[in-house]
């Protein structure tokens, strides 16, 4: 069903597309079904706040219905990213998630901060998934490793030096797995759970 009113003037036309033309641009990002939900959703409501205004001037009435419900670029940001973070589903898709952060109607600071610490936790995830991969098939290069001075060595060296002791030795395959998959899923929920509220 799509509602595409009747106008009697021309400029109400123009006005009309213009607004959908803009909302249209801030829905771009999602998927042909939420965007046709969205633009019915909306259509409907401004004709209907449009129908309710009183005045002969059709174009002031419809401006006015326009003016009611606000900037397009500034109220469908909330409701882009709920629908990118519900589209989802139980996915937690790193790329639904910063696409949920950049529609997001949060505080750019606060945003900032977000994507952070989704790119830092994912970092920190991919890392010591390669250090458990490498691990498999070069032992002495990749794990934990204390220097004689005391300090830990956590990461893939060139080329294992005779001074340094493997402390973790084969665990540290699954331990860095079973790391790298909680901090990815603790990270990628906690950051849906975060965008949505």
């Amino acid at each position: 069903m799509n509602i595409e009113p009747k106008f009697k003037e021309k400029v109400s036309r123009k006005i009309w597309d213009d607004y959908f033309y803009r909302v249209n641009r801030v829905i771009k990002g999602l998927n042909k079904k939420q965007r046709s939900e969205i633009d019915l959703e909306l259509k409907s409501h401004l004709y209907e706040s449009f129908l309710e205004r009183e005045g002969e001037n059709e174009a002031e009435r419809l401006m006015e219905a326009m003016e009611n419900l606000g900037r397009p670029e500034e109220f469908m940001k909330a409701v882009v990213s709920e629908k990118i973070l519900d589209g989802s589903g139980k996915s937690i898709n790193p790329k639904n998630l910063l696409l949920g952060i950049l529609y997001s109607p949060k505080s750019t600071i606060k945003m900032s901060m977000m994507i952070c610490t989704l790119g830092l936790g994912y970092l920190v995830s991919f890392t010591l998934g390669l250090i458990a991969v490498v691990r498999i098939f070069f032992s002495d290069q990749a794990g934990v490793f204390k220097e004689p001075d005391g300090g830990l060595l956590i990461g893939i060296t060139g080329d294992k030096l005779p001074y340094q002791n493997d402390l973790l030795g084969i665990w540290t395959i699954p331990l860095f797995l079973i790391t790298a998959i909680i901090l990815y899923l603790a990270v990628s929920i906690g950051m849906k759970k975060m965008i949505k509220h």
